[in-house]
């Protein structure tokens, strides 16, 4: 037999999985000789542990705390540290915290407790969560696939519709504005949001950023004219066009900014990864859709426009569903509103809506 299973096997310190860390007064005993052994798993008769919600040890000051850091006292007939070689000594264990979901996920598998479980959600309160803080992202997307058809077609002298489509085709200045100018919009309403956005909170981010999409739409579509009703000049539908695109892209910085916070504030923690990372899907999803109604409008006459223009629409359901959300729970939380954070809470668990307010 090894020496260090012979040493293990006849060494009365209780055995653990994590590091252990040697007193600094026990000179006579290295740390070489405690070997850690994962399959036994000893400690003395008449030792006493607290044990945290997941079934793992854990100090008693700090077992109610869910990500303290782990720290193991094992207390024996000795609490005296002078003697640390002798078979009566505490024995120092510490190993990194877990994160409070892991916490929750370990209880829930263990004690099938229909409070801690993630089932009790509501599938249709998390689908509104996620379903209108996203299309604020395939408009987004929407917006970047559909402008790459959109400066195609407004230096075609037949499709574009327009009397100044030289001036875009012969100026790459005034390509890259209108390319850009979303992009410059975005950057622009980022800036803004972030000195914002605690006071506004994630739901009136969502709505001020639905109609800016509005607005923006609405300008770059009359950017053309509008049939026999009125045409627009050279330097007056560029400035138009212009001006639509970087109110498209605050709007953009609005939403981006705020969708993904209020997913990940409201949805349950057992998806909450998986819905952030499908709003990211949708801006994909937004930029084929917009090369999709491009291709669509190939072939008509001032079509650009009614590429632009069907953004409208989609940002007033935007609106309409974002107005129907409850604030963030997190946001009302920090703001001191707990009675408030606990109805949205009820939203998403309503089965658990009497314990939330109790």
């Amino acid at each position: 037999m090894d020496r260090r299973d012979t040493d293990s096997a006849n060494d009365p310190r209780p055995r653990a999985r994590c590091r252990r860390e040697r007193p600094a007064d026990d000179p006579q005993r290295p740390a070489a000789a405690w070997p850690l052994d994962r399959q036994r798993r000893r400690a003395p008769p008449n030792h006493r542990v607290a044990r945290g919600v997941d079934g793992r040890q854990r100090c008693g000051e700090h077992a109610a705390t869910s990500t303290c850091s782990w720290v193991l006292l094992l207390s024996t007939e000795s609490r005296d540290l002078r003697t640390a070689h002798s078979a009566h000594t505490p024995l120092l264990l510490s190993c990194p915290a877990p994160s409070s979901h892991a916490l929750e996920q370990r209880y829930a598998r263990k004690n099938r407790s229909p409070a801690m479980s993630e089932q009790r959600y509501s599938r249709a309160a998390v689908a509104r969560i996620f379903g209108y803080p996203a299309l604020g992202g395939l408009l987004f997307g929407y917006d970047i696939g559909a402008t790459s058809y959109v400066v195609a077609q407004l230096q075609s002298p037949k499709y574009s519709g327009l009397s100044w489509h030289g001036a875009v085709k012969s100026s790459a200045a005034i390509q890259g504005l209108i390319t850009s100018g979303g992009v410059g919009g975005a950057l622009l309403g980022a800036t803004i949001v972030f000195r914002v956005a605690d006071a506004l909170g994630r739901r009136r981010e969502l709505l001020i950023g639905s109609w800016l999409y509005v607005f923006g739409a609405a300008l770059e579509f009359l950017s053309g004219g509008v049939g026999g009703l009125f045409q627009t000049s050279e330097a007056f539908g560029l400035a138009l066009l212009v001006a639509g695109r970087i109110v498209y892209g605050v709007g953009c910085g609005f939403v981006m900014h705020a969708a993904p916070a209020y997913i990940g504030e409201m949805s349950p923690a057992a998806i909450r990864g998986t819905l952030v990372s499908l709003k990211e899907a949708a801006i994909v999803l937004g930029i084929s859709l917009g090369y999709g109604v491009g291709y669509a409008y190939r072939d008509v006459v001032g079509g650009w426009r009614y590429v632009f223009g069907w953004s409208a629409p989609l940002a007033l359901v935007l609106f309409r569903g974002a107005l129907r959300l409850p604030p963030s729970a997190r946001w009302l939380a920090l703001r001191g509103r707990a009675a408030d954070a606990r109805k949205s809470l009820a939203f998403v668990y309503p089965s658990d809506a009497d314990a939330l307010n109790a």
